[in-house]
């Protein structure tokens, strides 16, 4: 090798080392922004209300902290195997707060739509967001975190009401309340227009038919 050759390949060698990093690290760099558009979805999803939660196995009443406020829910049926109902508590971003929770291990709801408004926006102070499934949604390990509702008819197949609430056995596993509590255990349940607000929902799978989902500015973007 001359010695020409012998200078030129050391700053040779020197770029091509620096190339060979600067990918590795756009490479690394790529993958943190994965993480962390995840991460940030996940605790938007928190902070607007709902959280749909997939689990590999059973379903439990929220376990992360909702916002402080309600979102609105609202169905022409909802029909289930395996229903559990009893009293809880939720942690929201400004105090736990009182809640009917409701499992279902599995669950049709026809014509679902929910819908929650963000105040306090810096330029247009509120924003409401609707999801409507016209097509209705298919549910597994389905839990429900209820302020609220309201029904137009209501059957429950083999129901036990007030069973210690630690011992109902019918829903989700995981899905029993605090023990010496009064709670409720049916093998299935129907309902008709169905209307209310919930703190949170939490699913092992969710399929929903047909989506539209839209976010306006002011608070009239509601469902019904």
């Amino acid at each position: 090798m001359s010695t020409k050759q012998h200078f030129l390949r050391g700053p040779v060698s020197r770029i091509r080392d620096r190339l060979r990093d600067r990918r590795e690290r756009r490479r690394g760099s790529g993958h943190t922004r994965w993480r962390r558009f995840v991460a940030v979805f996940g605790v938007g999803g928190v902070a607007a209300g709902l959280l749909v939660t997939a689990m590999t196995q059973g379903a439990m009443a929220a376990s992360f902290a909702v916002a402080g406020t309600t979102f609105k829910i609202n169905a022409d049926s909802l029909s289930g195997n395996g229903l559990v109902l009893y009293g809880s508590e939720v942690d929201s971003s400004d105090g736990a707060k009182a809640a009917a929770t409701m499992g279902l291990r599995s669950t049709q709801i026809d014509s679902f739509c929910t819908a929650f408004v963000v105040n306090d926006l810096p330029l247009l102070d509120a924003v409401s967001v609707k999801l409507d499934i016209p097509g209705g949604v298919d549910g597994d390990n389905l839990i429900i975190d209820v302020s609220d509702l309201q029904a137009s008819s209501l059957t429950l197949e083999d129901a036990r009401l007030g069973i210690d609430a630690s011992q109902v056995t019918s829903g989700p596993d995981g899905a029993t309340g605090q023990p010496g509590s009064a709670g409720l255990d049916a093998a299935g349940l129907s309902a008709t227009d169905l209307d209310g607000d919930s703190w949170a929902i939490t699913a092992g799978t969710l399929t929903a038919h047909g989506l539209d989902l839209s976010a306006r500015q002011g608070t009239n973007n509601t469902c019904g």
